[in-house]
Parts: C-alpha cells; sequence; structure tokens
C-alpha cells in the first residue's frame, strides 16, 4: 500500500533532524532558566511560571515528535491512550488564552462546566487540537468580539459524543470555501483584517493539524460557518463509562479567594467602572448595606466576577480596557456568572444604548449620575426577585422525580441556572450510595473552587454545598418512601445514610415528619 505521507531524501531527513534537535536544546535552556527564576527570585509565586514550563514541556514532546519524523518515522506521534474527564483540560486552554485574547481586545467564555465528559483522548494530542483551534479564532476575529469554548455530550448514531465547541464571530467562510478549509497549505483570502491584509500569519497548517489528530483519536472535526456572523468548530469525541484515572491538574486560580473579605450578613456588590472617584463615592454610599469590592477595570472586574461570584453587579458601560456590554455579555455567557442580577451605569443618556444593555441582558439601565435612592431600591428589587428563583429552583429541583415533574417554561437565562443545578445533581445521585461523598468530592467533580460553588449554590439555592448534597440525599428519600415498599433503613442506606437515627432526625428536619409517617 502507498502511503499517503510526503517522501523525504536523505537530505532533508537530515535537515529535519538536525533543526529540530538544535530547536529542542533551546527548549531544555529555556525550561532550566524557567526552574533557576522559580527558586531564586524573592517573592516570585512559583505558580505564576507554571504556564511557561507547561507550554515549554508541551514543545519538547511535539519536537520529538518531528525528530521522529526525521528519522524516517511513519506512524506519527504515538499516543498516551487515557480515559479522562476533559473538563480540566478545556479549563486549562481557557486560562491560557486569556491572556492573548485580552491582548487582542476579545473577550474569551467559558460554556458547559457542568457533569464530568469522560472520553478517551491522548491529554497532550488534544491540548494541540484545541490549541490550533483557539489560535485560529483569535487570528480571525476582530476586536471588540467574542470567542466561545464550550462542552457538551449528546447521542448521535447510536454514540455517545463529548463535543468541544470553538465558536468566534469573525467573518465566517464562504460556503464554496469550507469543504476546503482543512486542506493542509488552505489560507482563506476571505478573512480580511480591518486594514485589509489577512488576519495573522497563517500558512494553512492549524487546521489540517487539528483535523488528523482528532481523526487519529477516533473522533471527528466539524465545521459551521455563515458568512458575516462567524464560525464554530465542534471536536467530537467518544465517550467511555469511567475515567481510567484521576484528571490532571492543569493549572490553579490565578486569583486568590482572599482577595475580598465579606462583612458577615452582607450581600457581596461587585462595583465596575474605570472612573475611581466615582466609583468609591458609590461604594462609600452602599457600604452600610453590601459588602463592596471595587475594580477600576473592566477586565479586572469580570475576572473578579467569576472568583467572587457576588450577588449583584453594577458596572459602567463606557470603560477603556473593555467596555461594559462586552463585560456584560460575557458574564451572560459564563455558567459561573449567569444568574448575577447587574445594573449598567452610562453618562451617554441615548435610548439605543439602553435597549442595546437590556437586550444584553442587564436587570437595568440608570443614568449618571444615578440617583442613590433609586439604585437602592433597583438592588433591593433584584435581590427580593432572585430570593423568589431560588424558591422556584428548590420547588423544581425537589419535584425531578417520575410523576411529580413540574412543567414551567422559563426564559433562556434561568434555564441555564437550572442546567447547571441539574448537572450538580446529578454528581451527586451518581455518588448517592457513598455516605463519605464530601463537599471537596463535588468541588472537584464539579472543576469549581469552593468559594466559587458556595456562592453560586446560595445564589441559586439558598443552601451552601454541604446542606444542598444533604438536600438531594433527602429529596431522593422522600421519592424512595413515597413511591416504592422499602424499608426505612433500606432507603437510608440507598441514599448515604449508616445511621437510621440521624437519617430519621435530618428527615424531619428537612420536611417536618418522619420517614415512617411518610411511608404509611
Amino acid at each position: 500500500m502507498t502511503s499517503d505521507r510526503p517522501q523525504h531524501s536523505p537530505l532533508q531527513e537530515d535537515w529535519i533532524a538536525d533543526f529540530a534537535h538544535d530547536l529542542r536544546q533551546g527548549m531544555a535552556l529555556l525550561i532550566g532558566m524557567v526552574e533557576q527564576l522559580a527558586q531564586n527570585t524573592p517573592g516570585l509565586d512559583p505558580k505564576a511560571l507554571r504556564p511557561i514550563q507547561q507550554q515549554a514541556l508541551a514543545m519538547s514532546r511535539k519536537l520529538d515528535w518531528l525528530l521522529d519524523l526525521g528519522r524516517g518515522a511513519e506512524s506519527g506521534p504515538e499516543f498516551n491512550w487515557v480515559n479522562v474527564d476533559i473538563q480540566p483540560l478545556l479549563d486549562h486552554m481557557f486560562q491560557l488564552f486569556q491572556p492573548l485574547a485580552d491582548s487582542k481586545d476579545l473577550v474569551l467564555t467559558r460554556k458547559g462546566r457542568g457533569a464530568a465528559c469522560v472520553c478517551q483522548v491522548d491529554a497532550q494530542i488534544l491540548e494541540t487540537v484545541l490549541s490550533n483551534l483557539l489560535m485560529n479564532a483569535i487570528q480571525h476575529s476582530k476586536g471588540g468580539g467574542t470567542i466561545e469554548l464550550g462542552c457538551e455530550t449528546l447521542e448521535m448514531d447510536g454514540t455517545s459524543w463529548g463535543m468541544v465547541t470553538v465558536r468566534d464571530e469573525g467573518p465566517g467562510i464562504p460556503l464554496n470555501q469550507l469543504s476546503k478549509i482543512f486542506d493542509r497549505y488552505f489560507v482563506s483570502k476571505h478573512r480580511q483584517s480591518p486594514s485589509g491584509g489577512v488576519w495573522g500569519e497563517g500558512r494553512g497548517l492549524g487546521l489540517a493539524i487539528a483535523k488528523d489528530l482528532t481523526e487519529k483519536m477516533e473522533g471527528r472535526l466539524e465545521v459551521y460557518s455563515e458568512e458575516g456572523k462567524g464560525t464554530e468548530f465542534r471536536v467530537l469525541l467518544k465517550q467511555v463509562e469511567e475515567a481510567s484515572s484521576e484528571p490532571e491538574e492543569f493549572m490553579e486560580d490565578t486569583l486568590e479567594s482572599s482577595t475580598f473579605r465579606k462583612s458577615e450578613g452582607l450581600p457581596l456588590l461587585l462595583l465596575i467602572d474605570d472612573d475611581e472617584a466615582y466609583v468609591r463615592l458609590l461604594a462609600d454610599a452602599l457600604k452600610d448595606e453590601y459588602s463592596v469590592v471595587l475594580s477600576t477595570s473592566g477586565r479586572r472586574g469580570l475576572h473578579l466576577a467569576r472568583e467572587l461570584i457576588p450577588d449583584a453587579i453594577i458596572c459602567d458601560v463606557f470603560m477603556k480596557d473593555l467596555d461594559g456590554f462586552r463585560v456584560l455579555r460575557a458574564l451572560r455567557q459564563d455558567d459561573l456568572t449567569s444568574h448575577i442580577p447587574t445594573i449598567m451605569l452610562s453618562a451617554r443618556v441615548e435610548m439605543k444604548n439602553r435597549i442595546a444593555g437590556l437586550e444584553g441582558g442587564a436587570d437595568a439601565y440608570l443614568n449618571k449620575p444615578v440617583n442613590m435612592r433609586e439604585l437602592r431600591v433597583r438592588l433591593r428589587k433584584l435581590l427580593e426577585l432572585r430570593q423568589l428563583l431560588q424558591n422556584h429552583y428548590n420547588r423544581v429541583a425537589g419535584s425531578a422525580f417520575p410523576g411529580e415533574e413540574e412543567t414551567v417554561t422559563l426564559p433562556h437565562r434561568q434555564q441555564e441556572e437550572q442546567a447547571f443545578l441539574q448537572g450538580l445533581r446529578n454528581i451527586v445521585e451518581e455518588k448517592m450510595t457513598d455516605e463519605n461523598f464530601s463537599v471537596e468530592d463535588l468541588c472537584k467533580a464539579a472543576r469549581l473552587s469552593y468559594i466559587q460553588l458556595y456562592r453560586k449554590l446560595k445564589a441559586l439555592t439558598d443552601r451552601s454545598p454541604s446542606q444542598y448534597i444533604r438536600w438531594v440525599r433527602l429529596n431522593k428519600a422522600r421519592y424512595l418512601l413515597k413511591y416504592t415498599g422499602k424499608r426505612v433503613s433500606e432507603v437510608a442506606n440507598e441514599v448515604g445514610f449508616s445511621d437510621p437515627g440521624y437519617f430519621t432526625r435530618v428527615f424531619r428536619e428537612e420536611f417536618g415528619l418522619t420517614p415512617s409517617t411518610l411511608k404509611a
């Protein structure tokens, strides 16, 4: 059988090997210098250098592939197959590419952080695929746009798939070029920069490499595009039942949860405005009613919102680094922050700006200088509305068993919040019989820090993570007692309570009656 791989002359093979060797030597020096810098620089947090070290090691591996090619290897890179939850890798890619997106005046968002998505992959190969897709999206997006990295699961052709999506708002790809987009060395001249040149310095290899590597993992890489509206790439990977190894710890949060101290009993309010004098004026006026965190940068404010999950946000519209409309759009597109009530402020009173803000998901749009009495009322009413939504989510989730479903049509924003809670519920129910399943386990499975999970759950259900786990267990017990003939002790064991007496006590605290009374 004739190979499609290009044949290299001995001279070419020697040149490839020599070139790769020299690059690898330089990479080894870089890794060594980074390690020295981490060890010998007083006050430098070694975690700050981890992305450089990880990328240098990944480049070393790619150079090994190039050396194999230089030696005449036909099989390409060796694959290290593992059954692994790919969500931590996506979180890693999100954090890795966020600074580059920021530098290009783009907003990178992360969707689908819900339940685990376990696939058989080579993690380093998948990272290469996603790097090419994210770099492609950044190169072909104009400043001011949004790029979305998402994950979901689906059934197709009788197979369970994990689907990773990379969506941009670039110029799109003409229909007559879609069939060529994965061809090696094909560069679409349609994608033009504002100055008329082709975006980036691509050579038509990135997408071809991504498709080839995806197919070697028995996956599929698909593209959907519409001129003038953007492009979406979908990486489909076959799902497996359970992970064969623990997910790699790629990166830790860059923001420490100690960046704020919450006043006991007060809602947490995030103020974002690049007018430092004005934002401090607002903070001083609201400090007795709220625990206030300030940001004089749109980008920093967005990062703080993702880290702290405040109870409410007040955001200025016109800021220099990242305007309020883009902050709002990023908040609404992120699973962690989609629920947060947000008030937009602006000194510009044009109706088109007000409509744009409200259509973008703002809960209120107020003019500067803001009337403080009106602002206080708006904040209070938004938090009261959040309480009504908490009651709804608790009621719906508590009736999510066969024969008890509550059918309610919710706006899209609330549907996403309900889907987030359902993902958490699925995680707990999968471990229902394990009485040792802990908050730490839930955080790990959901890929959230404790403070993120705590604040998101408190906002949606008014329950802490430990209370939420117990609540899911007890609602399952209530259903089993009501609709099955199982004994109380059997039900207690089935939902993770080894002590029937403790089970009876917490059941009565939750529902106001004993398990035996309900069973009767």
